[in-house]
């Protein structure tokens, strides 16, 4: 346990020192009063400074960095440099907003159709009184019973 102590305090900075003759068990230890010069914390105009400082730095190196990435593709692995496969991929997710949008119509065409087709059944119905209703539902019901023919009718037999 006094090992990991002793390690944890070595990585902060601080130091111990055993007096002679004394256990590693009694306890005892001072610290050593010379600590490192404590760094002046940075305000925000001078770390601004450091990081405009940083940035004309990266900017000023060469602008030309050939990436090569090895990309897998079904045809196999191919060296491409970085920008050919931006653009690459760029023009994959165009196509695929594309084909998106088309898509996005077309069910948009259709919910359109079916709502006219709903609208059209609606109002059908709605023109129907309840009256011609029951008078269906009647004559239906009479078509299911067997008459007896009349002899004003026509068969097949009388016709002349």
């Amino acid at each position: 346990m006094s090992n990991s102590l002793a390690a944890a305090k070595k990585r902060t900075g601080i130091q111990t020192s055993q007096p002679i003759g004394s256990s590693s068990n009694s306890g005892t230890c001072s610290i050593n009063a010379s600590r490192p010069p404590v760094q002046q914390k940075l305000t925000i105009p001078m770390y601004l400074g450091q990081l405009e400082t940083r940035l004309k730095e990266l900017e000023s190196k060469p602008k030309d960095l050939n990436i090569q990435l090895q990309v897998e593709s079904p045809e196999g692995t191919k060296q491409m440099n970085l920008t050919d496969y931006m653009l690459e991929m760029d023009n994959k997710f165009n196509m695929l907003i594309g084909e998106l949008t088309d898509l996005k119509s077309t069910l948009f065409d259709l919910q359109r159709f079916t709502m006219n087709v709903n609208e059209k059944l609606f109002t059908k119905v709605n023109e129907t009184s309840t009256q011609d209703i029951l008078e269906n539902i009647i004559q239906e019901s009479n078509e299911e019973t067997p008459n007896e023919e009349t002899p004003n009718e026509e068969t097949p037999n009388n016709k002349q």
